[in-house]
């Protein structure tokens, strides 16, 4: 069985869900029984994450409440437990009768911490009987199995997270996109992460190079180059950016001419920074 498993265990990879397939499919192979059910415990409920029935694989079947199964006894025990005439023992368990179960045969899943986080069952029409070598290698196996949901849960928590953070930005440049004033956001070093609307706006209205105004131009250095050529408002807004980064001000306000071939313009420049570091 040892030999068979480790050729087998070659076989596993890819998506966790996808691994606990291929993984209760070699179980029913490897002992030759028509039913294995992977069960993941949430909240005293059993979740069927992989079930095997005759040569078929299927995900998420269903569940059922754990205490009126024989899965119960292996969560409380952490340990192997097999069960002849199953369905007497528990009438209640609609699993055993949909698969006309006689033997049982579960074992525990554990965590990282030790904690029983699923039970993977062996059931057959007959009865059956489990060696030393059997229950060492599906301990092995159950092993890989903790493995893979803890995986599968870490997955689901970094694309929760993921979503989260997309969420957030998207309500922020919403939030931005609402103001009237000219905004645009800059980091430590001067580069410019976030524009709203009313300045992506004013920059094409007026022809601004977007590359020197967009997300992903450092302003700093723009109105480095500017005041360098003499611009004495580029200097102004230069020396308010960098008193207010340096945290020598809170803020600033420049009042500046931004003339139009039709019209005069003048407009304020208000620089103050985000609370906390950086």
């Amino acid at each position: 069985l040892l030999e068979k498993l480790s050729a087998l265990g070659l076989l596993l990879s890819g998506d966790p869900l996808q691994v606990l397939g291929q993984t209760v499919r070699i179980i029913g192979e490897l002992f030759a029984v028509p039913v294995v059910c992977l069960s993941e415990i949430v909240d005293r409920q059993l979740r069927f994450k992989a079930v095997y029935v005759n040569g078929n694989v299927s995900h998420d079947a269903g569940g059922c409440p754990i205490f009126i199964t024989p899965c119960a006894t292996v969560q409380e025990s952490k340990d192997f437990r097999t069960y002849d005439n199953v369905q007497i023992r528990f009438p209640e368990a609609p699993f055993l009768r949909e698969h006309n179960a006689y033997s049982y045969c579960g074992f525990p899943v554990l965590d990282s911490n030790e904690s029983v986080i699923a039970v993977v069952c062996l059931l057959d029409t007959k009865p059956r009987k489990f060696v030393k070598e059997d229950e060492h290698v599906l301990r092995i196996i159950g092993q890989r199995v903790g493995l893979e949901l803890e995986r599968h849960a870490s997955l689901i928590a970094k694309r929760k997270a993921a979503e989260e953070l997309k969420q957030k930005d998207r309500l922020n440049r919403a939030t931005l996109d609402a103001l009237s004033a000219h905004i645009a956001v800059l980091d430590s070093d001067g580069t410019i992460v976030a524009t709203n609307r009313c300045w992506r706006e004013f920059a094409e209205a007026n022809d601004v190079q977007w590359k020197t105004v967009g997300e992903g131009a450092n302003y700093v250095a723009v109105c480095e180059c500017a005041a360098l050529d003499g611009d004495r408002d580029a200097a102004a807004i230069l020396n308010a950016i960098q008193e207010v980064m340096g945290g020598t001000l809170d803020l600033s306000v420049h009042e500046y001419p931004c003339h139009s071939a039709t019209e005069e313009r003048w407009y304020y420049c208000h620089v103050t920074r985000f609370p906390g570091d950086g």
